[in-house]
């Protein structure tokens, strides 16, 4: 369902295409500065499609104050993609970068991890300021 200005639509069929699942993932946390850099890389993500997903967001920093995140995922069989080219012209503080390499089938247990953590801490009970998601 869809919503906006008063208007709503429901979507009542759909036709998705099934493709091969990939063996693995090349998954990246990034981490931002400032609100600005981050959303300047989602904006530069969005558009040149070298991850097949990216989600990002605003989270409690362990210090206090904020947390600027996007998660980025590469699908790949095979030999690995190359960092390199998949980080180039970003600007997250590449010394706080976690590339992480995942087994396809296990992808969604890191997330189950992630949720339990934030429902531990309270944090998963707060509001969302900012929460994007670009699957392709």
């Amino acid at each position: 369902m869809r919503a906006g200005l008063g208007q709503v639509g429901v979507i009542t069929k759909a036709t998705l295409k099934l493709v091969a699942a990939p063996e693995s993932v090349r998954r990246f946390l990034l981490v931002y500065p400032d609100p600005s850099h981050d959303a300047g890389d989602e904006r530069l993500l969005s558009a040149d499609n070298r991850f097949d997903a990216v989600q990002g967001a605003i989270v409690a920093a362990p210090s206090g104050g904020l947390a600027f995140r996007l998660d980025a995922a590469k699908n790949f069989n095979g030999d690995p993609p190359d960092d390199n080219v998949l980080l180039a012209g970003l600007s997250d503080d590449s010394a706080q970068r976690q590339p992480a390499t995942i087994e396809f089938l296990r992808l969604p247990q890191p997330v189950r991890r992630v949720r339990a953590m934030l429902r531990a801490n309270g944090q998963w009970f707060l509001p969302a300021p900012v929460a994007h998601d670009i699957h392709r």
